[in-house]
C-alpha cells in the first residue's frame, strides 16, 4: 500500500516538475510514443525484477545495449552519424566542450551507469518502487539543466521536485516494511512448530 501510495505522491510531483498544464495539447503520435515508452521501462523493470538472483545487472545491461545497437542500427545507420563532429567544440549552455568529452559523458553516465545502477535498484528494491525512485531522474534532469544550462525552474517546479522525493521516500520505505514481515515469517513457523511438538 505504501508503494502505491509513493507512486501517486511522486506522479503529482513529476506532474509540477514539467508543468503538464502550460501548452496541454494532445498529438496522436506523441501520446503513442510516450505509451510505447512506458512499456518500454515497464517491461525493462519488470525483466530486471524476473532476474534477480539470475542474472547479473552488468550481464543484462550488455544484453540490452546489444540489442539496442542492433535495432538502432537500423533506424539511424551509422553512416549517418556526423562523425566530424567529435572532434570539434560543442555548445553547450553558454560554454563549449570537445564533442568526444560531451559523447564519452553521454555514454558513461546517462546511459552505461544509468541502466547497470536501475538494474541493481530492481534487485534490491522490486520493480514497482524501483520505478517511484525513478521519478527523481525527472527532478535531476531539471536541476542539472539549471545549473549547467542556466534554465528558470519556477516555484512550482521547485516544490514539485520535493513532492517526488516525499514520494520516493513513501515507496521506499515499503521495502523495510516487507522486510521485517519476511524476517518474521521464520520466527512464526519456529514458534508453530515448537507449540506442534510440545
Amino acid at each position: 500500500r505504501s508503494a502505491a501510495v509513493g507512486v501517486g505522491i511522486a506522479l503529482v510531483g513529476l506532474a509540477c516538475v514539467v508543468q503538464v498544464w502550460a501548452g496541454l495539447r494532445l498529438d496522436l503520435i506523441g501520446v503513442l510514443a510516450g505509451l510505447g515508452a512506458a512499456a518500454c521501462q515497464a517491461a525493462f523493470f519488470l525483466a530486471a525484477d524476473r532476474a534477480v538472483g539470475r542474472v547479473d545487472p552488468l550481464v543484462m545491461t550488455a544484453t540490452g545495449f546489444a540489442i539496442a545497437v542492433v535495432v538502432l542500427a537500423v533506424c539511424a545507420p551509422p553512416w549517418n552519424v556526423p562523425w566530424h563532429e567529435f572532434g570539434v567544440e560543442v555548445a553547450l549552455g553558454g560554454h563549449t566542450a570537445p564533442g568526444w568529452l560531451l559523447l564519452t559523458l553521454l555514454v558513461l553516465i546517462s546511459t552505461v551507469v544509468a541502466y547497470v545502477t536501475s538494474v541493481a535498484a530492481v534487485h534490491r528494491l522490486s520493480a514497482p518502487i524501483a520505478g517511484a525512485v525513478g521519478y527523481v531522474e525527472a527532478v535531476a534532469a531539471a536541476v542539472f539543466a539549471w545549473v549547467i544550462l542556466g534554465e528558470h525552474l519556477s516555484p512550482v517546479q521547485l516544490a514539485g521536485g520535493l513532492i517526488v522525493l516525499v514520494g520516493a521516500f513513501v515507496a521506499q520505505r515499503s521495502v523495510a516494511a516487507r522486510g521485517q514481515v519476511i524476517g518474521e515469517l521464520p520466527v512464526m513457523e519456529t514458534v508453530g512448530v515448537t507449540r506442534s511438538s510440545g
